[in-house]
């Protein structure tokens, strides 16, 4: 009989579409499709690590659901990385009651914390799409607000995503990484 496509062998895990491992090559025009990630989280042990600056927050069967309560609502957590290897943040995603909305992640650094980021320009906006579909968010940090390169030049110390304006809005979040992603041929 004959067989038509390619069939692969493969360790790898796959987040949704985002291929994660390292088994073998392949020619791609989406450079975000192979991830390999540094730091991930699946919240299947809690947020203990994280901060929350919202009143309305659970944990369950491995989601994040946050309610935003107020214009400020975000998620943070301290964790170290080397920004020019791991640009790329990406979590699964979706808003279950509310509205669109834009978030923003800020990060630290030994030479900045949360407050210098509107300064420095040391941000990444994007949208959070409001239909009850699960999405994935992916956010390249080498092209962040004003054209800073601060996150590639810097020992990233922090991440906080501001989770967006429209209070009420819950947001569900399966899982989080950062890691690095590269365009074309690749071996994971």
């Amino acid at each position: 009989s004959n067989i038509t496509g390619t069939i692969y062998t493969t360790n790898a895990t796959i987040f949704d579409g985002l291929i994660v491992g390292n088994n073998y090559d392949e020619f791609i025009d989406n450079q975000y499709s192979f991830f390999n990630p540094i730091f991930s989280d699946n919240f299947n042990d809690g947020i203990s690590e994280w901060s929350v600056n919202t009143t309305n927050t659970s944990v369950g069967n491995g989601t994040v659901i946050l309610t935003v309560n107020t214009t400020v609502s975000s998620i943070s957590r301290t964790l170290s990385i080397n920004g020019s290897e791991n640009r790329v943040i990406t979590f699964r995603y979706k808003i279950s009651s509310g509205n669109t909305s834009g978030y923003q992640l800020f990060y630290t650094t030994a030479g900045h914390n949360f407050r210098d980021n509107e300064s420095k320009n040391a941000s990444f906006r994007n949208t959070l799409v409001a239909d009850n579909n699960w999405h994935i968010a992916v956010n390249d940090m080498n092209l962040q607000d004003g054209g800073n390169n601060d996150w590639i030049n810097s020992t990233i110390t922090s991440i906080k995503i501001d989770l967006g304006e429209f209070i009420g809005n819950v947001i569900e979040i399966v899982w989080f990484a950062i890691g690095s992603s590269e365009v074309g041929l690749r071996h994971l």
